[in-house]
């Protein structure tokens, strides 16, 4: 059965505080994200530099903008001895 779907779109700005940045006239889709507060779509993503890490459990996510440079993480090498049949 085919049904007719009304999807609410608004238009709104995001502001940055910690950067004093804005990314005006974003059209945004009215959902139910329960536990959630706001999905971020690659539109956006992709005019600031984006991080997300998990340390002991707790993960963080970091976002800037204007994008500043690329960011590249340090490996560490681990050494794993591999058993031989």
């Amino acid at each position: 059965m085919l049904h007719d779907t009304v999807h609410l779109t608004y238009p709104i700005s995001l502001y940055f505080a910690k950067e004093g940045a804005w990314i005006k006239d974003l059209e945004v889709l009215a959902c139910d994200l329960e536990d959630n507060d706001i999905i971020i779509g690659m539109d956006t993503i992709t005019r600031g530099d984006l991080a997300i890490t998990n340390k002991n459990g707790e993960t963080r996510f970091s976002f800037r903008i204007p994008p500043q440079e690329h960011i590249e993480f340090e490996y560490t090498t681990l050494m794993y001895q591999k058993s031989l049949p």
